[in-house]
């Protein structure tokens, strides 16, 4: 009996990847719940600025690992996304305020990530 050839792993994945990116995902979401609840309150950031900061480096990590695990990221919808939102967070915020560009922002976020993974993935450039 011979045994199964060991599963290749990919150089920029590890073991426990999955279970830190859902780890980052979750603290994104809350950080964006605890964001969004003083934005909408009208006394944003009045406990401190900590779900700012989780909100952002969660985030970061988020981008770190989605971009080592798939070098083609930034050429496909979901790696658009990112700039696309930071981009419309500061124009709306300074156009209309922070209500609705945390609504915009909110809607973009839903669309891409829950969209089907062929759109998620599509290339918008070619590298």
């Amino acid at each position: 009996m011979s045994s199964a050839p060991p599963k290749q792993v990919r150089p920029t994945s590890f073991r426990g990847r999955s279970l830190l990116i859902n780890l980052l995902r979750t603290v994104h979401v809350a950080a964006m719940v605890g964001c969004g609840a003083g934005i909408l309150s009208g006394a944003p950031f009045a406990n401190g600025n900590g779900y700012a900061i989780a909100l952002l480096g969660s985030g970061v990590a988020i981008l770190f690992l989605d971009r080592s695990g798939n070098p083609n990221y930034f050429h496909q919808l979901d790696g658009l996304a990112v700039p696309v939102k930071l981009l419309v967070l500061g124009t709306v915020t300074l156009l209309l305020g922070p209500v609705p560009a945390f609504w915009v922002v909110l809607v973009i976020s839903v669309m891409v990530s829950h969209a089907p993974g062929r759109w998620r993935h599509w290339r918008w450039q070619k590298k």
